[in-house]
């Protein structure tokens, strides 16, 4: 099969093409970012990051994929037959698909695309015998005729088509695309960390850690006094306030795991008790993680209705058995796993879940949101170092707001660049990338200032400021798709 030769030429090819090699740890590191990978998952996450680097991520110092330089270097020496498969390469559709059909006597796989509905009989040994009608794959797919290929890295989705269809919003509820990037399919590799395992002195460093760079104007010293008196009302007031300053969900799930673990370890040691962890009263890996949800839970009705839940309506959710699992309500699980550890009496449960309203913009981030316009204005005005000064305290505040943080650090290394601070610019420009990797418009002019020699980037300086406009530079730009026609 022509194309399956081709691909496998491509993949000799990529893993020794210097100018891949080059950029492969950088790329590593603005896909993984902070992420904790489960060591037995890391064969999966690497292979899915090589997928994504080599037929996703522009090289920055060519500004076009490993596979679109492998094409390019190809057309010259490649037979006419090969033509269609190098072009089809450049044109990969990454997805979740369904199975519907397999055939492992002639290596054959029918597959639908969950989120496009197209369907594709693919040629493929391994997936038509590994897989089974109903699976889902997480695949990327290369459209060839008269039979497509998969790449070569896929994964089986944790969930069958009838349960998909059925929790899809859930799924996505954090994408308002209806299509499944990499670094979606990457949280199925996060390892779930058990912080009670890493013991106490490990836990209140890591929560002081937070506390520091999150600080909900109350110091740490005070939260470790509050847990020690093992009062807990004053704990869920002082966690309300702590989670409305962390910048996204998966940062709070983080926070209430940390502060979870902090009182189980920490709760009642300055009145002479033993901690829950030592007493056997800590809140097991069941009641933690639903905990977190019902906290989740909360600060979206939040976000949506401004109202606080009432005491009621917690218990309610802990009651209802759809937010459990096997039948069970939350309330059911956690006596269950408190009646498995010994507990007396499992049934007397105090629920909590913060209250009080949220502001989706704290005050640091209205100050950082006034210091980045200033510093755009300054720029447009061609008054660089007053828009450095403005965008580095900027980008202080903001340094935790996705989808914010990558711009002003876009903006923060142009204005070094037409300055002559050129390594600081680089710099700045590859922490836009490491933030958002498809800021598209920062690798252009990453790779423009990696490739200039010393006159050009004078040219630069002396062009740039001219070049400029308030729509490419703008705060008020909100869809990342836009830097591409930038």
């Amino acid at each position: 099969m022509i194309a399956q030769k081709v691909l496998s030429k491509f993949f000799g090819w990529v893993r020794h093409s210097p100018p891949v090699l080059r950029e492969q740890m950088i790329a590593e590191q603005e896909f993984l970012g902070l992420r904790p990978v489960d060591r037995l998952r890391e064969e999966l996450a690497q292979g899915l990051f090589l997928d994504w680097f080599w037929f996703e991520r522009p090289l920055t110092s060519t500004m076009c994929s490993p596979v679109s330089l492998f094409r390019q270097e190809r057309r010259k020496t490649c037979s006419e037959s090969e033509y269609p498969a190098l072009a089809a390469m450049e044109k990969t559709i990454f997805s979740l698909y369904e199975v519907l059909e397999t055939r492992p006597a002639e290596d054959r796989l029918l597959l639908r695309d969950c989120m496009r509905g197209v369907k594709w009989m693919l040629h493929e040994h391994a997936g038509s015998r590994s897989s089974s009608s109903g699976d889902i794959l997480i695949a990327r797919v290369i459209p060839v005729e008269p039979l497509a290929l998969m790449t070569g890295w896929a994964a089986h989705f944790p969930a069958k088509i009838e349960e998909f269809e059925r929790n899809k919003k859930d799924y996505f509820k954090d994408h308002k695309m209806p299509f499944m990037r990499p670094r979606d399919a990457l949280n199925l590799f996060v390892e779930p960390v058990d912080w009670d395992s890493k013991g106490a002195a490990f836990v209140r460093a890591k929560l002081s850690g937070l506390w520091q760079r999150w600080s909900p104007g109350i110091t740490f010293r005070e939260v470790e006094r509050i847990v020690g008196e093992e009062r807990m009302e004053r704990l869920m007031d002082i966690q309300k306030a702590f989670l409305e300053r962390c910048p996204a969900d998966e940062d709070r799930e983080k926070a209430m795991e940390l502060l979870m673990s902090y009182w189980n370890w920490h709760a009642g040691t300055r009145i002479g008790k033993e901690p829950p962890a030592e007493r056997g009263g800590a809140m097991g890996p069941v009641e933690r993680d639903l905990g977190r949800r019902m906290s989740l839970f909360g600060m979206a009705r939040l976000r949506e209705t401004g109202r606080v839940l009432t005491s009621e309506e917690v218990r309610a959710w802990y009651g209802d058995p759809h937010n459990g699992k096997d039948g069970k309500s939350p309330m059911q699980m956690i006596q269950d796993e408190r009646r498995a550890a010994g507990e007396q009496a499992p049934e007397n449960m105090n629920v909590h879940v913060f209250g009080g309203e949220i502001d989706d913009i704290t005050p640091g981030e209205r100050e950082g949101d006034r210091l980045w316009r200033a510093g755009n204005d300054a720029m447009v005005q061609h008054r660089f170092k007053e828009a450095i000064e403005k965008l580095e305290a900027a980008y202080e505040l903001l340094r935790h707001r996705e989808g914010i943080n990558f711009r002003v650090l876009g903006n923060l290394g142009l204005a070094y660049a037409i300055l002559g601070r050129k390594e600081d610019a680089e710099n700045a420009l590859q922490g836009a990338l490491t933030h958002n990797p498809d800021y598209d418009l920062a690798r252009r002019t990453l790779s423009r200032l990696q490739s200039m020699n010393r006159w050009e980037f004078e040219r630069f300086r002396r062009e740039a400021p001219s070049q400029l406009t308030k729509t490419e530079w703008s705060p008020d730009r909100k869809d990342p798709e836009e830097d591409k026609n930038a």
